[in-house]
């Protein structure tokens, strides 16, 4: 299974902060039969089928929505959407496709061509809403239904019909889209962003009709640049993102440097952080913070967003999915131990980025803008039930910031005339109480960052953003350039 096709399995729950907190899979594990129980349709789908949905086969739902279908004393739509939803990889894992090839087929002479487009949306929407939803079969049955349209009116209308649930309607404008043109796929996109009625899905068809496009740049670029659709750059940037996380930093910068985007773009860059970087392969969230940091260093971004934008990287980072089969392994992507290291990463090569800025000349000043951005970072690297999580961000973070501080300053680049200025104030065990607070295990662990890196004895335990930093092929991360 592609990365790409991993992460659209991500329902709405993957945006939620549960799959963030490291809890088992096997949590959630609950047939969508129990988690439901009570709907009208639901009841009389197993019924019908005398088993659960989850473990019906396709031919069995087949022949259960058929007879159901049948009767007019059910909605038809939402109890397909049911079966769509309930339907599992494991039993029932073309269900979406062989659904669509019977209503081509007319198997179901309920749904005509009249009502056809409101039929998919509705049991499209009804999949991807509840307490567990589902839309695993949702591009094969959009796909399949609607790719040999001559053009997108049934879509856009479909989509419509799905728009209570943002994530059904882009996959409906994603399933039409599969087998178009990049071209074709944009002028999709464009027609749906321009309907008032689906802007709001903006994120979602960024997110789903991108996932078809060869190049991600182009199709970004081409939904955001026309004026009417600047203020919905905020949503089109994640989508896409999203489509191709490992372009993510891609994404972001072409959006800086184009002329129609980048005023937009500079003044939703700290939401940009966030958003971005909560759906971008963790491993290109350092690179998002050093083309965010030379924005600022150009002085085309206020230096006063800098603790702003530091604090969305990293909560970005905190709310990004995790592979729960390998929690603690640094070596995978998706760990929570490798988010701790690019959140360390992003705080070195974000500082590197933006030292050359007149705010760190004053010796007076640039300690406490030190300070206040390692308080930025490590106050948003929180995950409630990991209370170590923030410990050793508390450590990460402010041992690799002030160890390029450092590092700078001793290749005699900036900070050289602020050294001792901020040797000084970090000396002080107040300034560690000042960013850990009241928690005395985080103070801690941020005094010993800075006693192991102002005393010279760090070694390679931080990040040091004056160290080239790459992206080479991404199978493996690149986790830790000094201590990995």
């Amino acid at each position: 299974m592609t990365r790409n096709q991993l992460w659209h399995m991500k329902s709405a729950l993957l945006r939620k902060s549960i799959l963030t907190l490291g809890i088992a899979v096997t949590t959630l594990a609950l047939t969508p039969s129990e988690a439901r129980a009570g709907g009208a349709e639901l009841k009389k789908l197993e019924a019908e089928l005398g088993k659960t949905v989850g473990s019906a086969s396709t031919t069995e739902l087949i022949t259960a929505l058929s007879n159901l279908i049948s009767s007019s004393t059910i909605n038809a739509a939402v109890v397909t959407g049911e079966a769509l939803k309930g339907a599992t990889s494991a039993t029932a894992a073309d269900f979406g496709a062989e659904l669509a090839e019977l209503l081509n087929a007319g198997t179901f002479p309920e749904v005509t061509s009249t009502n056809l487009a409101k039929f998919i949306g509705q049991a499209s929407k009804t999949a991807a809403t509840g307490k567990i939803p589902n839309t695993l079969h949702l591009t094969d049955f959009s796909a399949g239904v609607l790719s040999d349209d001559n053009d997108n009116a049934a879509a856009l209308a479909a989509a419509k019909a799905a728009i209570g649930s943002k994530t059904a309607a882009g996959i409906i404008l994603g399933g039409r889209a599969l087998g178009l043109s990049d071209d074709e796929a944009e002028a999709l996109a464009l027609a749906s962003l321009a309907d008032k009625s689906l802007k709001s899905a903006a994120q979602a068809t960024s997110q789903y009709v991108g996932d078809t496009v060869s190049d991600i740049v182009d199709f970004t670029l081409a939904l955001s640049s026309p004026a009417a659709n600047l203020k919905l750059i905020k949503s089109i940037a994640p989508g896409a993102a999203a489509a191709s996380p490992s372009e993510a930093d891609d994404i972001v910068e072409a959006l800086f440097d184009t002329a129609a985007t980048q005023i937009t773009t500079r003044s939703i860059a700290p939401a940009l952080a966030k958003s971005v970087a909560s759906v971008a392969d963790p491993e290109v969230v350092t690179f998002i913070a050093i083309t965010m940091g030379e924005e600022i260093q150009a002085g085309n971004i206020s230096f006063k967003k800098v603790n702003s934008i530091a604090k969305g990287l990293t909560q970005g980072l905190v709310l990004s999915p995790v592979n729960n089969e390998d929690f603690d392994d640094a070596a995978v992507r998706f760990s929570t131990t490798n988010k701790l290291d690019e959140i360390g990463e992003v705080g070195a090569y974000l500082i590197a980025a933006i030292a050359t800025r007149p705010e760190f000349d004053s010796a007076k000043k640039a300690p406490t803008v030190v300070i206040n951005l390692i308080k930025s970072m490590i106050k948003a690297a929180k995950i409630k039930a990991i209370a170590n999580f923030q410990l050793e961000a508390g450590d990460d973070v402010t041992g690799s910031i002030l160890q390029t501080i450092v590092s700078l300053s001793d290749a005699g680049e900036p900070f050289a005339d602020v050294i001792e200025a901020i040797r000084a104030k970090f000396g002080k065990a107040s300034t560690a109480k000042s960013i850990g607070g009241k928690n005395a295990a985080l103070v801690a662990a941020i005094n010993g960052a800075i006693t192991k890196v102002l005393g010279g004895t760090a070694g390679t335990a931080y990040e040091d953003g004056t160290i080239a930093v790459f992206l080479p092929e991404l199978t493996n991360p690149e986790t830790d350039n000094r201590n990995g």
